[in-house]
């Protein structure tokens, strides 16, 4: 298979078709009067696009009027699904083990999407990184995020709650599922989606492990990673690198020639096979993070700024009137009028007015 677009399991999508019908929502429906493919493939794997089934979930949150559709939905799935990526997670001999595995073996349900292991501070913390391409997905990354809560409180007992959960999305009108679900209320506005656990937490052994399954479903899945032979564009490598680079501060071309193991020829000369540049690849992402950001989270226009690779705000506005034909501000405005970034922009604008010459 050669995926043109990031592909996640249609099991995801089965799963929610059952959701959706329980609580009356019709999603073909749907599907038609929004005109969204799903472009499901014939591959054993059976794999549709991420993008698509974003885009549903976001439009089912609207229709059920559900602000936590999102954390809803993954409390309605399997216990213990089967597969063997969960063989590995639910096997694992400790928490640590187990959300090491989900970001080492996420490959084997997904391509869309990547989850980092990483410790720091006592904390040990799974990281979710949207794609580049992705519009508004802010029910599909609660979601994700809860899931990771939902499934340590399964291996680990109900007792089990993250220390810390930070969400890039905008306030929603209540905080009393989130802090149900996760067992701690999320700080919002941030500029990661990730859940931390206590170093402590991780270390516990897990009852339910099978040592000896966990094994042999690992050396499958590492053999099926390996031999899996799905190829990506370099225009999905290179906007995927600069999705991630943008938030680690280098984003070169030649950085990301570094990171793919290639020729700046090489991927120069691929890139306008497929019609387009790294500059242009740079600010399609920018554009496309940059809506995201303005319309789904309070981040303030300066954090905007500067997680999109910019030291100074002008200069990022400068270039956003170019990508998206209006200024930040009033794309915001258009959207969210009223949202609390642009209240405390207003205020610091009000505040800076109310000063005395000279002061």
């Amino acid at each position: 298979m050669s995926p043109s677009r990031p592909h996640i399991s249609a099991s995801y999508y089965t799963a929610l078709q059952r959701y959706a019908a329980a609580r009356g929502l019709n999603i073909e429906d749907l599907q038609r009067t929004r005109d969204i493919d799903l472009q499901l493939d014939d591959s054993p794997e059976g794999l549709l696009s991420c993008g698509a089934l974003v885009a549903i979930v976001e439009a089912l949150s609207e229709q059920a009027n559900d602000e936590a559709f999102g954390l809803h939905f993954v409390e309605s799935l399997p216990p213990r699904p089967a597969g063997v990526y969960q063989h590995i997670v639910f096997n694992s001999r400790t928490l640590r083990d187990a959300l090491q595995a989900v970001s080492r073996f996420l490959g084997l349900v997904t391509d869309a999407f990547q989850i980092h292991y990483e410790e720091s501070s006592g904390i040990g913390w799974l990281r979710f990184v949207c794609p580049y391409n992705f519009g508004g997905c802010t029910q599909f990354v609660d979601g994700q995020l809860a899931l990771i809560a939902l499934r340590a409180r399964q291996l680990v007992g109900e007792n089990c709650s993250a220390v810390r959960v930070d969400m890039m999305r905008a306030a929603p009108t209540s905080l009393k599922e989130f802090r149900r679900v996760f067992g701690v209320l999320p700080n919002l506005g941030q500029p990661l989606n990730r859940i931390g656990f206590d170093i402590a937490v991780l270390a516990k052994p897990l009852p339910s492990a099978d040592p000896n399954l966990r094994a042999t479903a690992a050396g499958y899945a590492s053999q099926l990673l390996g031999l899996s032979g799905r190829d990506y564009t370099f225009s999905t490598l290179a906007a995927n690198f600069i999705a991630g680079a943008l938030q680690r501060g280098d984003v070169s071309e030649t950085q990301a020639c570094i990171e793919l193991g290639i020729t700046a020829r090489t991927l120069q000369r691929n890139l306008a096979t497929e019609g387009t540049t790294f500059k242009a690849l740079l600010d399609e992402t920018r554009a496309r993070m940059a809506r995201h950001y303005l319309i789904d989270t309070d981040l303030s226009l300066t954090a905007i700024a500067f997680l999109l690779g910019y030291s100074e705000l002008s200069a990022f506005s400068r270039a956003a009137k170019v990508w998206l034909g209006e200024t930040p501000s009033a794309l915001r405005k258009r959207h969210r009028p009223g949202s609390i970034a642009d209240k405390l922009h207003h205020s610091v604008d009000s505040n800076r007015k109310r000063q005395p010459a000279g002061s």
